[in-house]
């Protein structure tokens, strides 16, 4: 048997196996630390030791608080026992590989005799007393099925417990060998480089000689980055680089496969494998305010305990209204239910997600341990029956690592001590059984380009290297010592000799360099601008390349375009003509024979339905006649519109009290708590995302005033508020128009009965304030027609929320409002509008009865029928340079140049 080791090697290298022989490795293997010890434990009889152990962490995590009386760590393991427990076994642990067996005296400094006093109540053992065992067997000198070992790097840079082992097997028969590399010269930039970092033979900056066998790349980012080497992949290929990805960036594995070259299969990181994610999201019903991001992943969740297309039905419904309501959720299912037809299966899904809906408590708040407990366990008792019942091999495969979490969960849970835990606390139990995974999304195709993580994992000849991402990474490049010069001082007159600091930056720096060795032809490195929206920062090897050569600059491709990318020794045209199609005018018109498709619809018109009528007809006809509207998608609604739905929701809810006009101050703030709270709840949980505690209070607080600024208008002005969202029908001219007012308003004058009609707007004074100057409100004159027909027309008002501003033209009506001219008389205002309006109406209506649909945005005014009208009788679009001025909103811009 033979090994090639490194402290590097639990990722993959290149190539596979040095060992390797006409495809064919027999016996031979690559392995790292665990790997090694592994490998003996099994050969000599040892008990394979944990990689990941709860049990040792809660066994420490006692002997610690036993132990913690005046102790270095007290105040530490108070705030938090789970985190210190693991840094300190480390720090036990490291101990013992090196030898130590926490004997003390009177010299021992302070904080060794703490965790020697943490050791006298005993361990699970763990890599140091398999490492222990491994020794002792060893200097029996027992044989192995081993005869070589080779090593990457220098022995001397090996950690002490890894030298002594090797000594050891070396005294057993072992040939253990640094590995050795022939470099050939050839004259080139690379070997100058190679010279200048490794033999250190350079004395002063050197002249490129610009042979293409060094070459630097510059793009905006990493994902062109990734279109710019797959397009050179693609464009040659004979062009098969080894690729070093410290990043992990999964940008060139998929532009590879777009580009139908085979996947590199690179592995993303992620806090845990994508299914065990379930055991962290699931609080999120444990605790208020809910955790928005947390009840979506729950819904997205394959594995949850409620059906998929519930889920999906609730994620939609959550998308549309961020919030949380048991009385919608609970119809929703019911609906759901009766639409699939298994009356049987509802009563177990809606206990389910009663359960769920009715567990929390606030935040503030800690849950009894053994609750938590029983909480998992009904989770687990579910999945694992799914698991039973399932016949498909790869969900039954996935639910079993699922279900054997979920064990280890409850397991853990069984072993705490505290009675109960906060929010914080379960969390840090997770982190202990969700551990980092690297997930392969893609696994990798044959004929595909070798990928690796770490420069050191070269361990083989290749003729070209390309790095991918030649960028520092973010990781700490300086060592801190853990020890202090006592503690080191002592343990080495004790023979106990840990590996330094020092060591370790030793260490790192080969592997930065002696990759260098194996690159024969080019060294191609692709820097990107911006690396996780920030400006990327110089990889530590950058330092190197400026010391050896004076004009990077010469060898240095800037690309703009990632497929025009080419290599500088490539003899290809770097530009090419291109022909160019004009964009196409989009059409004026759209006609069809039979015009009775295009006539009055079945139901009432709205506001908005007339506004897309008068003014983009083909957008109307594309809704509701066509009935062509966007899918249920997951989309979160724009900020503004979440903030005017929210605070419309909270206003409304206050109006509607009886007697809140005459509510005092105090009571008034602990009304709008309450009803806030609600509404935040159900439809405004974007402001309980972790982080957005100032948002809230702002908001909360500024609505607030905003409110107490409504009220005072109202009741200065003798209102009563008659009703909040009321809907009303009523004819208009021909049209049947369906009106929904915000606030309703009413009050006795003079022995008559006024109304008044207030719309919410959340921001926007401007576009509000021109259109009443402009005399063309058609959403008001609409209303105030519909919800006043004995007075023909009622007083009208915006209320802008966000600057608690009332506008209008009314100023009898609304004394304290910001009144935008005296001079209008609203009756006749709205008249004349909606007779424009009604002119406006019946000229669509004839066109559309001849099959003829104006689409005209952008349009000249000359082409369009309907400016041909005089605007003083007829509400024409907005233009702008004789032009039609294009639809703000438009579902339908896809269809417009669509004969």
């Amino acid at each position: 048997m033979k090994l090639f080791f490194s402290t590097l090697f639990h990722s993959e290298t290149y190539p596979h196996n040095i060992f390797m022989q006409d495809g064919v490795a027999a016996g031979c293997m690559h392995m790292g630390v665990r790997g090694v010890i592994n490998f003996l434990a099994l050969h000599l009889g040892i008990a394979k030791p944990s990689s990941f152990s709860l049990t040792r962490i809660f066994d420490y995590k006692k002997n610690l608080h036993r132990a913690s009386k005046e102790s270095f760590y007290e105040h530490s393991l108070e705030a938090n026992d789970i985190d210190v427990s693991t840094t300190l076994l480390a720090w036990r642990d490291e101990l013992k590989l090196a030898g130590w067996n926490f004997k003390t005296n009177k010299s021992t400094p302070p904080r060794l005799q703490k965790l020697a006093e943490a050791e006298g109540a005993g361990i699970t053992g763990g890599l140091p007393e398999a490492y222990h065992e491994i020794i002792r067997l060893l200097q029996q000198k027992t044989d192995l099925p081993l005869q070589e070992i080779i090593v990457h790097e220098p022995m001397h840079l090996l950690p002490p417990f890894m030298q002594t082992l090797f000594h050891l097997l070396m005294k057993s028969g072992v040939t253990i060998k640094e590995r050795s590399i022939h470099i050939t010269n050839n004259n080139t930039d690379l070997h100058n480089l190679r010279d200048a970092v490794l033999e250190k033979k350079q004395k002063q900056k050197l002249e490129l000689q610009k042979d293409g066998s060094i070459q630097i790349i510059k793009l905006s980012d990493l994902l062109s980055a990734g279109k710019g080497v797959a397009a050179l992949i693609a464009d040659n290929n004979s062009f098969a680089p080894v690729i070093i990805n410290e990043f992990a960036d999964p940008s060139l594995s998929l532009s590879l496969g777009e580009k139908g070259l085979p996947s590199t299969g690179q592995a993303l990181n992620a806090a845990s494998h994508p299914d065990l994610q379930l055991l962290a999201i699931i609080p999120v019903w444990l605790w208020k305010p809910y955790n928005p991001q947390q009840v979506l992943d729950f819904l997205l969740s394959p594995l949850n305990i409620l059906p998929t297309g519930l889920c999906s039905k609730l994620s939609q419904k959550f998308s549309k209204e961020p919030g949380i309501s048991l009385h919608q959720w609970s119809e929703i299912a019911e609906e759901y239910f009766i639409t699939i037809k298994v009356e049987k299966e509802k009563s177990k899904y809606i206990e389910r997600l009663n359960l769920i809906l009715n567990a929390a408590i606030d935040s503030s708040e800690k849950i009894a341990t053994s609750k938590i407990h029983d909480y998992y366990s009904y989770f687990y008792s579910i999945l694992n029956s799914r698991c039973h019942a399932t016949t498909d091999e790869d969900i039954r495969h996935r639910l079993q690592k699922l279900c054997s979490t979920f064990k280890d969960l409850i397991d853990v849970l069984k072993m705490v001590q505290e009675e109960s835990l906060s929010k914080l606390e379960l969390e840090q139990l997770l982190a202990l059984i969700l551990q980092p995974v690297s997930v392969v999304p893609f696994e990798r195709e044959a004929y595909s380009l070798h990928e690796i993580s770490k420069p050191g994992l070269l361990c083989g000849p290749c003729d070209d290297l390309l790095w991918f991402g030649f960028a520092s990474t973010g990781n700490v490049h300086a060592l801190w010592e853990v020890w202090t010069p006592d503690e080191l001082q002592w343990l080495y007159k004790n023979n106990i000799y840990l590996e330094s600091a020092q060591q370790k930056a030793k260490r790192h720096f080969w592997f930065i360099t002696q990759w260098l060795r194996f690159v024969n032809k080019r060294l191609i490195l692709v820097i990107p601008s911006v690396v996780n929206g920030e400006p990327s920062q110089p990889h530590p090897f950058q330092s190197f390349l400026k010391a050896c050569f004076s004009n990077l600059h010469d060898i240095t491709i800037h690309a703009e375009q990632p497929s025009q990318l080419r290599l500088l020794d490539d003899k290809k045209a770097r530009t090419k003509k291109v022909k160019i199609n004009a964009i196409p005018s989009w059409p004026v018109y759209w006609e069809i024979k039979n015009g009775d498709l295009l006539n009055y619809r079945d139901s009432p018109e709205s506001f908005n339905s007339l506004g897309k009528l008068i003014q983009y007809p083909y957008q109307w006809v594309m809704n509701y006649k066509a009935k062509l509207r966007p899918g249920d998608y997951f989309n979160m609604p724009p900020m503004f519109l979440f903030y005017g739905n929210l605070s419309h929701a909270i206003f409304q809810n206050l109006l509607i009290m009886p007697d809140v006009l005459n509510t005092r101050e105090k009571e008034l703030r602990n009304r709008y708590e309450i009803v806030a709270a609600d509404m935040i709840l159900s439809q405004g949980m974007l402001l309980n995302i972790p982080g957005n505690e100032g948002t809230l209070k702002f908001f909360k607080d500024n609505l607030f005033e905003k409110f107490k600024t409504l009220l005072k208008i109202i009741k200065e002005n003798n209102w009563t508020v008659e009703g909040c969202e009321l809907s009303i029908k009523g004819k208009i001219g021909e049209e049947e128009i369906l009106g929904r007012c915000d606030i309703l308003l009413q009050r006795n004058r003079k022995g008559k009965v006024e109304k008044a009609i207030i719309d919410l707007k959340y921001a926007n004074t401007k576009k509000y304030r021109d259109l009443m100057l402009g005399r063309e409100d058609l959403q008001l004159a609409i209303y105030s027609r519909l919800f006043h027909p004995e007075g023909r027309h009622c007083a009208t008002s915006y209320f802008i929320i966000r600057e608690g501003r009332m506008l209008t033209t009314c100023s009898d009506f609304f004394k304290g409002a910001i009144v935008l001219s005296e001079e209008q008389n609203f009756s006749e205002t709205y008249s004349h509008l909606l007779q424009r309006m009604q002119n406006t109406i019946k000229f669509r209506r004839s066109e559309l009865a001849k099959g003829k649909i104006e689409v005209g945005d952008n349009a000249c005014i000359e082409d369009l029928n309907l400016f041909k009208n005089n605007g003083e009788e007829y509400l024409l679009p907005k233009i702008k340079s004789r032009m039609k001025v294009r639809s703000e909103y438009n579902d339908y811009t896809t269809f417009v140049d669509t004969e």
